[in-house]
């Protein structure tokens, strides 16, 4: 007797999913960075999903190192330096 084992593998059409994020390029936010609350200009706005890890939502700013722009968690950025105190 021969068994086989079918599995199924789902194939989600990315352009028909709807993402929605805090902020846009270009616009300007807050985040803490060398221990301080500075301003940023968005520069990209970066989307993953991982079957273990779930979604993430990354922002590039116009601050840049040698590795190229950072990018900050969108839960680490706000929209003015006040929202962004009260969280410390």
């Amino acid at each position: 007797m021969v068994v086989f084992t079918v599995r199924t593998v789902v194939i989600v059409n990315a352009y028909s999913m709807k993402i929605e994020t805090k902020y846009s390029m270009g616009d300007a936010a807050f985040v803490m960075y060398n221990n301080r609350a500075v301003p940023i200009k968005i520069m990209g706005v970066h989307y993953s999903i991982d079957v273990y890890q779930g979604e993430h939502i990354h922002y590039s700013s116009d601050i840049s190192s040698t590795d190229g722009m950072i990018r900050f968690e969108e839960k680490y950025v706000f929209k003015t330096k006040e929202d962004l105190l009260k969280t410390l």
